[in-house]
Protein backbone atom coordinates (compact mmCIF):
# COMPACT_ATOMS: atom_id res chain seq x y z
CA UNK A 1 0.00 0.00 0.00
CA UNK A 2 1.30 3.28 -0.43
CA UNK A 3 2.87 5.42 1.69
CA UNK A 4 0.47 8.38 2.97
CA UNK A 5 2.35 12.21 2.72
CA UNK A 6 2.73 15.04 5.62
CA UNK A 7 0.06 16.19 6.96
CA UNK A 8 0.53 20.30 5.80
CA UNK A 9 0.61 23.08 8.95
CA UNK A 10 -2.27 25.10 9.13
CA UNK A 11 -1.66 29.22 8.26
CA UNK A 12 -2.02 31.70 11.04
CA UNK A 13 -4.72 34.41 10.85
CA UNK A 14 -3.26 37.87 10.36
CA UNK A 15 -2.67 39.59 13.54
CA UNK A 16 -5.17 42.83 13.36
CA UNK A 17 -2.95 46.37 13.35
CA UNK A 18 -2.95 47.95 16.91
CA UNK A 19 -5.62 51.01 17.08
CA UNK A 20 -4.37 54.06 17.61
CA UNK A 21 -5.06 55.31 21.14
CA UNK A 22 -7.00 58.78 21.08
CA UNK A 23 -5.57 62.10 22.08
CA UNK A 24 -7.63 64.25 25.11
CA UNK A 25 -9.94 66.68 23.78
CA UNK A 26 -8.70 70.36 24.87
CA UNK A 27 -11.35 73.02 24.98
CA UNK A 28 -11.08 75.73 22.31
CA UNK A 29 -11.68 78.54 24.96
CA UNK A 30 -10.40 77.77 28.75
CA UNK A 31 -11.20 79.95 31.43
CA UNK A 32 -9.18 83.15 31.91
CA UNK A 33 -7.53 83.67 34.86
CA UNK A 34 -8.03 86.82 36.66
CA UNK A 35 -5.77 89.18 36.28
CA UNK A 36 -3.27 89.78 39.29
CA UNK A 37 -4.76 93.15 40.24
CA UNK A 38 -8.19 92.41 40.25
CA UNK A 39 -7.15 89.81 43.60
CA UNK A 40 -5.14 91.95 45.19
CA UNK A 41 -6.28 93.70 48.25
CA UNK A 42 -7.58 97.31 48.86
CA UNK A 43 -5.84 99.72 52.24
CA UNK A 44 -8.38 98.39 54.83
CA UNK A 45 -8.76 94.39 53.45
CA UNK A 46 -5.95 91.80 54.86
CA UNK A 47 -3.56 90.73 51.97
CA UNK A 48 -2.15 87.58 53.60
CA UNK A 49 -3.90 85.01 50.90
CA UNK A 50 -2.78 87.35 48.02
CA UNK A 51 0.26 89.11 48.86
CA UNK A 52 -0.44 92.16 47.16
CA UNK A 53 -2.46 95.36 46.78
CA UNK A 54 -4.71 96.99 44.83
CA UNK A 55 -2.97 100.76 45.14
CA UNK A 56 0.44 100.80 43.35
CA UNK A 57 2.25 103.06 46.17
CA UNK A 58 1.25 100.47 49.00
CA UNK A 59 2.84 97.17 50.35
CA UNK A 60 1.32 94.21 52.00
CA UNK A 61 3.26 93.86 55.51
CA UNK A 62 2.29 91.42 58.05
CA UNK A 63 1.52 92.05 61.51
CA UNK A 64 1.29 89.27 62.60
CA UNK A 65 0.12 85.38 62.36
CA UNK A 66 -3.58 86.89 61.94
CA UNK A 67 -3.30 89.97 60.13
CA UNK A 68 -1.17 91.72 57.50
CA UNK A 69 -2.30 95.19 55.92
CA UNK A 70 -1.38 97.36 52.94
CA UNK A 71 0.73 100.04 53.89
CA UNK A 72 2.78 103.01 52.06
CA UNK A 73 5.65 101.96 54.72
CA UNK A 74 6.27 100.04 58.01
CA UNK A 75 7.82 100.86 61.60
CA UNK A 76 7.97 97.52 63.38
CA UNK A 77 6.09 97.87 66.89
CA UNK A 78 3.12 99.73 68.13
CA UNK A 79 1.39 101.53 65.72
CA UNK A 80 -0.37 104.67 67.82
CA UNK A 81 -2.82 105.35 65.18
CA UNK A 82 -4.73 102.06 65.65
CA UNK A 83 -7.72 101.52 68.16
CA UNK A 84 -6.61 101.12 71.20
CA UNK A 85 -8.17 97.52 71.53
CA UNK A 86 -5.49 97.00 68.14
CA UNK A 87 -2.46 98.09 69.48
CA UNK A 88 -0.23 94.85 69.23
CA UNK A 89 3.54 94.70 67.86
CA UNK A 90 3.95 94.93 64.04
CA UNK A 91 6.52 92.79 62.60
CA UNK A 92 6.10 94.44 59.23
CA UNK A 93 7.61 91.74 57.31
CA UNK A 94 6.74 92.35 53.63
CA UNK A 95 4.43 89.22 52.04
CA UNK A 96 5.05 88.97 47.95
CA UNK A 97 5.70 92.47 45.85
CA UNK A 98 3.86 95.48 45.37
CA UNK A 99 1.69 94.97 41.91
CA UNK A 100 3.25 96.68 38.61
CA UNK A 101 2.32 99.97 38.62
CA UNK A 102 -0.25 101.56 36.50
CA UNK A 103 -0.39 104.56 34.17
CA UNK A 104 0.01 107.26 36.44
CA UNK A 105 -2.96 109.60 36.23
CA UNK A 106 -2.95 113.35 35.49
CA UNK A 107 -1.25 115.05 38.08
CA UNK A 108 -3.88 117.62 39.97
CA UNK A 109 -2.86 121.50 40.54
CA UNK A 110 -0.42 121.44 42.94
CA UNK A 111 -2.49 123.93 45.40
CA UNK A 112 -5.09 121.23 45.43
CA UNK A 113 -2.50 118.44 46.18
CA UNK A 114 -1.46 120.65 49.49
CA UNK A 115 -2.34 120.42 52.88
CA UNK A 116 -4.75 122.81 55.05
CA UNK A 117 -3.42 124.00 58.48
CA UNK A 118 -3.61 121.95 61.35
CA UNK A 119 -3.93 118.98 58.76
CA UNK A 120 -1.51 115.78 58.71
CA UNK A 121 1.28 117.07 56.20
CA UNK A 122 3.80 113.95 56.41
CA UNK A 123 2.20 112.74 52.82
CA UNK A 124 2.13 115.71 50.95
CA UNK A 125 4.54 117.98 52.86
CA UNK A 126 3.68 120.99 51.75
CA UNK A 127 0.97 123.77 52.71
CA UNK A 128 -2.02 125.23 50.89
CA UNK A 129 -1.84 128.17 53.06
CA UNK A 130 1.14 130.68 52.08
CA UNK A 131 3.11 131.74 54.75
CA UNK A 132 3.31 127.81 56.73
CA UNK A 133 5.59 125.51 56.71
CA UNK A 134 5.17 121.27 56.94
CA UNK A 135 7.14 121.05 60.33
CA UNK A 136 7.24 116.98 61.54
CA UNK A 137 6.58 116.12 65.23
CA UNK A 138 7.52 112.66 65.01
CA UNK A 139 7.00 109.66 62.75
CA UNK A 140 3.41 109.69 63.62
CA UNK A 141 2.64 113.17 62.67
CA UNK A 142 3.26 117.05 61.03
CA UNK A 143 1.19 119.54 60.33
CA UNK A 144 1.47 123.58 58.87
CA UNK A 145 2.20 125.95 60.91
CA UNK A 146 4.34 129.57 60.67
CA UNK A 147 7.02 128.50 62.46
CA UNK A 148 7.99 125.56 65.68
CA UNK A 149 10.57 125.22 68.19
CA UNK A 150 12.07 121.58 68.83
CA UNK A 151 11.21 120.19 72.68
CA UNK A 152 7.06 120.29 73.94
CA UNK A 153 4.78 122.77 72.90
CA UNK A 154 2.69 123.99 76.08
CA UNK A 155 -0.01 125.01 74.70
CA UNK A 156 -1.19 121.51 73.27
CA UNK A 157 -3.20 119.27 75.24
CA UNK A 158 -1.31 117.63 78.02
CA UNK A 159 -2.03 114.18 76.52
CA UNK A 160 -0.43 115.09 73.48
CA UNK A 161 3.16 116.74 74.84
CA UNK A 162 5.35 115.33 73.20
CA UNK A 163 8.65 116.24 71.43
CA UNK A 164 8.62 117.83 68.15
CA UNK A 165 11.34 117.28 66.12
CA UNK A 166 10.42 120.80 63.93
CA UNK A 167 12.43 118.43 61.00
CA UNK A 168 10.90 120.92 57.56
CA UNK A 169 9.34 118.23 55.41
CA UNK A 170 9.19 119.92 51.23
CA UNK A 171 9.18 123.19 51.10
CA UNK A 172 7.31 125.92 52.17
CA UNK A 173 4.58 127.37 49.20
CA UNK A 174 6.23 130.33 47.29
CA UNK A 175 4.91 133.20 49.13
CA UNK A 176 2.59 135.79 48.09
CA UNK A 177 2.92 138.71 46.69
CA UNK A 178 2.06 141.85 49.78
CA UNK A 179 -1.17 142.37 50.11
CA UNK A 180 -2.91 145.98 49.06
CA UNK A 181 -3.83 148.04 51.99
CA UNK A 182 -7.47 147.14 51.18
CA UNK A 183 -6.82 143.39 52.59
CA UNK A 184 -4.63 144.39 56.14
CA UNK A 185 -6.19 143.34 59.05
CA UNK A 186 -8.55 145.09 62.02
CA UNK A 187 -7.78 145.72 65.65
CA UNK A 188 -8.89 142.50 67.37
CA UNK A 189 -9.11 140.28 64.35
CA UNK A 190 -6.50 137.29 63.38
CA UNK A 191 -3.77 138.70 61.46
CA UNK A 192 -1.41 135.85 60.50
CA UNK A 193 -2.06 135.89 56.68
CA UNK A 194 -2.19 139.60 56.02
CA UNK A 195 0.59 140.34 58.27
CA UNK A 196 -0.29 143.84 58.47
CA UNK A 197 -2.76 146.16 60.37
CA UNK A 198 -5.45 148.24 59.12
CA UNK A 199 -5.28 151.17 61.45
CA UNK A 200 -2.43 153.66 62.16
CA UNK A 201 0.02 152.75 64.96
CA UNK A 202 -0.91 149.09 65.01
CA UNK A 203 1.14 146.36 64.26
CA UNK A 204 0.17 142.57 63.86
CA UNK A 205 1.54 140.61 66.85
CA UNK A 206 1.99 136.84 67.14
CA UNK A 207 0.96 135.11 70.48
CA UNK A 208 1.52 131.27 69.26
CA UNK A 209 1.25 129.13 66.32
CA UNK A 210 -2.55 130.10 66.75
CA UNK A 211 -3.20 133.44 67.22
CA UNK A 212 -1.83 137.16 66.54
CA UNK A 213 -3.74 140.24 66.57
CA UNK A 214 -3.08 143.89 66.17
CA UNK A 215 -2.11 145.91 69.16
CA UNK A 216 -0.33 149.23 69.95
CA UNK A 217 1.86 147.99 71.80
CA UNK A 218 2.93 144.01 72.87
CA UNK A 219 4.67 142.84 76.46
CA UNK A 220 5.59 139.21 76.07
CA UNK A 221 4.22 136.53 78.23
CA UNK A 222 0.91 136.47 80.45
CA UNK A 223 -1.65 139.51 79.40
CA UNK A 224 -3.65 139.76 82.64
CA UNK A 225 -6.50 141.72 80.58
CA UNK A 226 -7.37 138.78 78.73
CA UNK A 227 -10.55 136.45 79.71
CA UNK A 228 -9.09 133.85 82.36
CA UNK A 229 -9.45 130.79 79.64
CA UNK A 230 -7.39 132.41 76.59
CA UNK A 231 -4.28 133.64 79.21
CA UNK A 232 -1.71 131.85 77.58
CA UNK A 233 1.78 133.43 77.12
CA UNK A 234 2.31 135.80 74.00
CA UNK A 235 5.79 135.26 72.28
CA UNK A 236 4.77 139.37 70.82
CA UNK A 237 6.85 138.46 67.87
CA UNK A 238 6.10 141.01 65.09
CA UNK A 239 4.30 139.81 61.77
CA UNK A 240 5.26 142.74 58.93
CA UNK A 241 4.70 146.15 59.27
CA UNK A 242 1.87 148.75 59.95
CA UNK A 243 0.54 150.36 56.95
CA UNK A 244 2.94 153.45 56.31
CA UNK A 245 -0.12 156.39 56.41
CA UNK A 246 -0.36 158.46 59.28
CA UNK A 247 -2.92 160.67 60.45
CA UNK A 248 -2.43 164.38 60.89
CA UNK A 249 -1.28 165.01 64.36
CA UNK A 250 -4.21 166.27 65.60
CA UNK A 251 -5.94 163.13 64.60
CA UNK A 252 -3.33 160.88 67.00
CA UNK A 253 -4.88 161.86 70.37
CA UNK A 254 -7.14 159.18 72.17
CA UNK A 255 -11.06 159.54 72.93
CA UNK A 256 -12.18 159.43 76.36
CA UNK A 257 -12.62 155.34 77.73
CA UNK A 258 -10.34 154.35 75.18
CA UNK A 259 -6.20 153.01 75.31
CA UNK A 260 -4.13 156.38 75.40
CA UNK A 261 -0.80 154.46 76.00
CA UNK A 262 0.70 154.93 72.46
CA UNK A 263 -0.48 158.67 72.11
CA UNK A 264 -0.51 159.69 75.95
CA UNK A 265 -3.02 162.55 74.97
CA UNK A 266 -6.52 162.71 74.82
CA UNK A 267 -9.12 164.52 72.66
CA UNK A 268 -11.89 165.54 74.67
CA UNK A 269 -11.02 168.69 76.52
CA UNK A 270 -10.67 168.05 80.51
CA UNK A 271 -9.49 164.22 80.15
CA UNK A 272 -5.95 163.37 81.05
CA UNK A 273 -4.64 159.61 79.73
CA UNK A 274 -4.33 157.72 83.16
CA UNK A 275 -2.11 154.03 83.28
CA UNK A 276 -3.76 151.27 85.07
CA UNK A 277 -0.70 148.59 84.34
CA UNK A 278 1.78 148.37 81.87
CA UNK A 279 -0.96 146.42 79.51
CA UNK A 280 -3.76 149.49 79.74
CA UNK A 281 -3.91 152.86 80.11
CA UNK A 282 -6.74 155.15 79.46
CA UNK A 283 -8.63 158.74 79.09
CA UNK A 284 -10.56 159.62 82.21
CA UNK A 285 -11.60 162.79 83.83
CA UNK A 286 -10.12 161.33 87.09
CA UNK A 287 -8.35 158.36 88.73
CA UNK A 288 -8.40 156.68 92.10
CA UNK A 289 -5.39 154.40 92.84
CA UNK A 290 -6.65 150.59 93.34
CA UNK A 291 -9.75 148.73 92.09
CA UNK A 292 -12.31 150.30 89.97
CA UNK A 293 -15.86 148.24 91.21
CA UNK A 294 -16.89 149.84 87.86
CA UNK A 295 -15.18 147.45 85.78
CA UNK A 296 -16.61 144.24 84.80
CA UNK A 297 -15.01 141.74 87.54
CA UNK A 298 -12.73 139.78 84.68
CA UNK A 299 -10.81 143.35 84.43
CA UNK A 300 -10.93 144.46 88.49
CA UNK A 301 -7.03 144.29 88.60
CA UNK A 302 -5.84 147.51 90.25
CA UNK A 303 -4.97 150.87 88.52
CA UNK A 304 -1.82 152.76 89.47
CA UNK A 305 -3.49 155.94 87.67
CA UNK A 306 -0.26 157.75 87.04
CA UNK A 307 -0.68 160.24 84.04
CA UNK A 308 1.18 159.58 80.79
Amino acid sequence: APTPGPTPRPTPAPTPAPRPTPRPLVPINPTPTPSPQQQCSANSQDCRSNRCCSDPRYTCYQKDAWWAGCLQSCTPGIHSDEATQYQTPWSCAVLGKAPLPTPAPMPSPPQQQCTAQYQDCRSSQCCSDPGLTCFRKDTNYATCQFSCTPGIHSDEPPQFQTPWSCQVLGAAPSPMPSPPQKQCTAQYQDCRISQCCSDPGYTCYLKDNNYGTCLQTCTPGIHVDEPSQFRTPWSCQALGESPPQKLPQQQQCTPHHQDCRSTRCCTDVGYKCYQKDPWHAQCMQSCTPGIHMDEPPVYQTPWSCKVL
